[in-house]
């Protein structure tokens, strides 16, 4: 079961804590993988939200966030799920390759992107983030009229100048 804990395409809506936990214990009784796409969640919270819920995903992907930016993506999880990518035993019985695998430039990017990469860093970015927003709104609750058709004023609402 794959699950994006904070959907990008439904308006940021994040999953509720009991829904994740009956999607755990489901999976549990039926033998089957909780898979969680931590691709947006995992640079907006240390640990992703995994670990603000308390709740071991089976596998985990990631994205840019652990490539300084650059395209990325990896695949994390339990030992005995992982086993099944491992070349050295015997063979990988589900072969996991890419376009960016092992890049230089994109691993050395990710390397010095996740030694800065903490609580502190996460608590930092959102608070930029959240004053990006209140500026935003503050500037469309002033300029923002509906109806709004002449030209001149639309410019200037959009450029944010008084």
């Amino acid at each position: 079961m794959l699950v994006d804990p904070l959907p990008h395409r439904i308006g940021m809506v994040q999953i509720s804590d009991r829904f994740v936990r009956a999607l755990r214990d489901w999976t549990n009784r039926n033998g089957s993988l909780l898979v969680f796409d931590e691709v947006i969640t995992f640079r907006t919270e240390f640990g992703g939200v995994q670990q603000r819920l308390d709740i071991e995903p089976d596998l985990t992907t990631m994205g840019k966030m652990i490539g300084g930016g650059f395209p990325v993506g990896a695949l994390a999880g339990r030992s005995d799920v992982m086993d099944v990518f491992d070349p050295s035993s015997g063979g990988a019985r589900l072969p996991l390759s890419g376009t960016f695998s092992a890049n230089p430039v994109t691993m050395t990017a990710g390397y010095v992107a996740m030694t800065h990469f903490d609580r502190e860093a996460i608590l930092r970015l959102n608070e930029l983030g959240d004053c990006a927003r209140d500026g935003l709104r503050q500037a469309i609750g002033r300029f923002w009229r509906p109806g709004l058709r002449d030209r001149n004023r639309l410019a200037a609402a959009n450029s944010f100048e008084a």
